[in-house]
Formats: C-alpha cells, structure tokens, sequence
C-alpha cells in the first residue's frame, strides 16, 4: 500500500511539473510564435493585394491593347517594361509569362501568368505553348486570360455591327413607305439605276468594300456619329452593297464587315424587311 501511494505521489508530481513547463512555455513562447503567425499573414496579405493590382492593371492593359496583343502568334513582354506601363513596382521575385497565341472556343487569345517566386530555382512551370502554369509549393499567383477579354469584345463588336445594320434596315424601310408604288423589287441599299446616279438621299454604290466612315455619308443617312462604326478593337467597319451582298432579287441585303485581330473577319448583313 505504501509503495502505491508513493508511485501516485509520484506521477501527481511528474504532472505538475509537466504542467508547469506547458505553463511556463506557453507564456514564453506564445507571444512569439502568435506574432510570428501574424506577421506571415501579413506578408500573405500584402503579397495577395501586390498580385491583384498587378493582375487588374495588366487586365486593363490587355483590354486597351487587345488588337495589337492578339495580331501575332507570339507577344514576347519585358517585365521591366510591361510594369512600368502598369504602373507597378516590380519586386524582385516577381515573374511574369506569357502565352502563345491559343485558340478558344470563339476567339484567339493570349494568356499571362504573374507569380512570385519562393526559392531558387524557382519550381514553378510554365508552358507558352499551352498557356499551362504549374506553381511551386506556396506560390501566390494570377492568371489573365486573354479568351473572356476578347470573347467580350467580339460580342461588343457584333453588337455595334447589328445596330449598324438595324439602323440601315429602318432606312430602308422608310424608303419604301415613302414610295407610292411600295414595290419589293427596289433595293434601297444601292444608288438606283445602272449609272448608280447618287441623290441627296441615296445610299451610293458600294462595289468594293470601304471604310464605313468615308463610303457614304451616314451622319446625313443615318443621323448617326460615323466615328461610331468601329470595332471594339478601334477599326473602321468596312461596307459593300455589292460584295456579300444579294443584289439580284429581294430580300436584298447590304453586307458590314469586322476585322479580327488574329485575321479574317466579321461579317453581318443588313436585310430587307419583307413585313
């Protein structure tokens, strides 16, 4: 029984002990390593809002420069350079890449990746030929990817070419209202009669494709602002009333086209409204 109690006096002994060293411990160290944690979150913090300014910035900068970016299979960039156009400091780990041209669903884009880098070498991947980044363990990092940016403004640019055309289908309209014979077979896209006599009023004839702010004078036409015709990549629409454009028989039509950064084009078609 002695021997029993001796080993429980025992072990209450060790505990306390063991307890005050978890005690003594915590109070010495706690303070440090809480700080530590919040000091790393800081870091963390202040790293996170450097990338997103980076990113948001070079967004901005892929908007304004969609056309140019995208016109070439590749856009080689200076991180010194492209910084000090973003307006950003550039840190000494910070890494920047880009893409080769990609191909998406609807439009040809770039994609960039901005990181910064946590040992050296610097673990982290890119692909240019795939646009695929691979970051290394604890690498902060932003993609901008050029598809939304320019599936965006290629949605813009059909809009301002629909509108263009909405606006010319309801000149024609009009045209044919004020006709007394209101006859289908006239085609008031086009400068009428074979000589294309232009009046005040007439749309002339178009045969080749031209800039949409000097072919025709639609600030008169239209009552419209011809610097409005652009693209959203900034390029004049071009038009024709004879190329793409159904000129034999109704419904005629009057053809706006678009041109791509990356080659080809847009083409939409003003038509004859038939009811």
């Amino acid at each position: 029984m002695v021997g029993r109690r001796r080993g429980q006096r025992g072990s209450a002994a060790m505990l306390l002990v063991l307890w005050a060293f978890v005690a003594v411990f915590y109070f010495l160290f706690a303070p440090q390593i809480a700080a530590s944690i919040r000091a790393f979150d800081a870091v963390a913090a202040t790293e996170d809002a450097y990338l997103d300014k980076v990113a948001r910035r070079l967004e901005n900068y892929y908007r304004r420069n969609a056309a140019a970016i995208d016109s070439a299979t590749a856009y080689p960039v200076v991180p010194e350079s492209l910084c000090a156009q973003l307006g950003v400091e550039v840190k000494p780990t910070l890494r920047l890449a880009v893409s080769d041209r990609l191909t998406g669903s609807q439009v040809l884009f770039h994609r960039f990746v901005v990181w910064l880098k946590r040992a050296e070498p610097d673990p982290s991947t890119f692909a240019v030929s795939t646009g695929t980044f691979t970051p290394g363990p604890g690498v902060a990092y932003r993609v901008v990817d050029g598809e939304a940016i320019e599936g965006a403004l290629l949605e813009k640019t059909l809009e301002r070419m629909k509108g263009f055309a909405a606006q010319l289908e309801g000149r024609f309209r009009a045209k044919f209202e004020s006709d007394p014979l209101r006859s289908l077979s006239v085609n008031y896209f086009r400068a009428l009669g074979p000589a294309c006599g232009v009046g005040l009023d007439d749309i002339p004839c178009i045969d080749s494709y031209t800039d949409a702010t000097t072919a025709a004078d639609f600030g008169t036409l239209l009552s419209i602002d011809p610097t409005t015709l652009t693209s959203a990549w900034g390029r004049h629409f071009t038009i024709s009333n004879l190329q793409d454009s159904s000129t034999a028989s109704p419904p005629y039509t009057m053809a706006i086209r678009a041109a791509l950064p990356w080659g080809g084009s847009l083409l939409v078609n003003a038509v004859q409204p038939l009811n």
